[in-house]
């Protein structure tokens, strides 16, 4: 698995206010890169996208590809094309929101993978619905 380091962020320029509270968060200079931990961050105080957008910036589009969450962050920061959406339609939550938050639209990509989750098929219904108005 990816690590997220200090050392990491200082060689991009990234070494700002955030990253005392990523220390104190992850007991040292470096953190295991998967969404359980930036959910963590989130709910401990660091921005979700921060720590996101830090992961895809050190390492390369296609290592973010493996994780759906990962895939659909990086698209909402750098548009949508069809590796991410196919990435991000591993998991039906994440096919809603790339759907919602991205493309903005419906595609049938993004409609059969939520379709494998009733929560995220009734989602995608009412979204579906509202884009039609």
């Amino acid at each position: 698995m990816s690590k997220l380091t200090i050392d990491m962020l200082k060689q991009i320029g990234e070494y700002d206010a955030n990253i005392s509270k990523f220390q104190r968060m992850f007991g040292g200079k470096e953190m295991e890169v998967n969404f359980k931990n930036i959910l963590k961050a989130s709910r401990k105080g660091l921005d979700m996208e921060w720590v996101a957008s830090h992961f895809i910036d050190i390492f390369n589009k296609e290592s973010s590809l493996a994780l759906p969450g990962i895939a659909f962050l990086y698209a909402k920061e750098n548009g949508p094309d069809d590796e991410t959406r196919l990435a991000s339609c591993k998991d039906p939550i994440y096919a809603l929101l790339y759907a919602k938050e991205v493309d903005r639209c419906v595609k049938e990509e993004t409609k059969e993978a939520a379709c494998l989750d009733w929560v995220a098929k009734y989602g995608y219904d009412i979204f579906e619905e509202s884009i039609k108005k």
